[in-house]
This record gives structure tokens, sequence and C-alpha cells, in this order.
């Protein structure tokens, strides 16, 4: 890239940290689907330049809608992605540290699921899962009656 070069104020940048792309559980991310899914939450996420009154640190980036970011599955089927392998990515990038589920949605009443970008990437190992989905103990709505 051109040392001189001009960005214009709607170009939106994604800026991804070296030593993540260089980690365990970004390199051992199971499908084409799960970078695809990664890159389009970095892309949600909104990042505001916080200055700090230190000399030596200058000023430092900041998320500032972590824990508020919506990726629906409608929004991931206008990208070509299927439900389940919507889904799939969702549950890789969970397991390996990269979000976090910050308040659980309800498909059926149409209720969004919000993510926060999360560090755990960075002590995964393979075989050790960070994050899971939680599955419900009681079944939610009408249920038939035992006779």
């Amino acid at each position: 890239m051109a040392e001189n070069t001009i960005y214009q104020s709607d170009e939106r940048r994604v800026i991804l940290l070296r030593l993540m792309l260089q980690s365990p559980a970004y390199r051992t991310l199971p499908t084409v689907t799960a970078y695809r899914v990664l890159s389009e939450f970095m892309l949600k996420r909104s990042v505001q330049e916080m200055k700090d009154g230190r000399e030596k640190r200058g000023s430092y980036w900041k998320v500032t809608n972590d824990g508020k970011i919506v990726f629906t599955y409608l929004e991931a089927e206008r990208l070509g992605i299927s439900a389940y392998a919507f889904r799939d990515a969702i549950d890789a990038l969970l397991e390996r540290g990269f979000i976090r589920i910050t308040k659980t949605g309800e498909g059926k009443h149409r209720r969004c699921t919000f993510y926060g970008i999360a560090d755990g990437w960075r002590t995964w190992k393979p075989g050790v899962t960070v994050n899971k989905r939680k599955k419900r103990k009681a079944q939610i709505g009408f249920q038939a009656a035992d006779v």
C-alpha cells in the first residue's frame, strides 16, 4: 500500500490484531463461513479513539458498542449464509472465545441476540471450550399433558 494513501470518509476499516491472525484459535476455525462471520462482527464494531493523558501511551482505540452488536439470521441469509452454517459459525466463534453472548434472544418472538467482542481467543487451546450456548432447562410454551 502506498504511504500517501488517502481514504474517503465513508470507507470503513477493519482492524485485526496480528496476534489474533497468528493465534491457534483463528487458524483452526472450521469453515470459511466462520471467517466470514468473524469479519462481519469486526465490521459491526464501533471504535473510538481515546486520548490518554500520559505522553508515552498517546491514544488507544476502545470498542464503544461492545455487548450491543446484533447479527441476525436474516442478515446472514442476505449475505448468502444458510441458517445451519451461520449457527455452526457462531458456535465455533463462541467456543474459541472471539465473541460472547451478552443477551440471549428468542427467535420465535423476533428478539435479537446481542453479542460482544471477547478476547478468550488469546488463551484458547485445541480441545478447550471458552464459551458455549446455554441450553434451556425447561420447555417454554404450551406443552401437551402427560396422560
